[in-house]
């Protein structure tokens, strides 16, 4: 018999989403209860699913870096 755990699904806390997405906490309950991102309760603490996280950031739109001064200032390091 294959005693093998598997460790395929991971979760951050509150604080660490926060972290990650540096969003603050407010704005992580909003989304959560809007349903943009998903979460689970296991006893007191809320947990977000790593994939769910991934999920949340890829659906936002990305904004174009711009030379000309108007949304990043002068454009990334490596060049615009």
């Amino acid at each position: 018999m294959d005693k093998r755990v598997c460790y395929d699904v991971h979760f951050m806390t509150v604080y660490e989403f926060m972290k990650w997405a540096r969003i603050g906490r407010t704005k992580t309950y909003e989304e959560i209860k809007a349903g943009r991102l998903e979460a689970v309760k296991v006893g007191r603490k809320t947990l977000i699913p790593t994939r769910s996280a991934s999920a949340w950031a890829e659906s936002h739109q990305r904004l174009p870096w711009r030379t000309d001064g108007e949304v990043f200032g002068k454009g990334p390091p490596d060049g615009p």
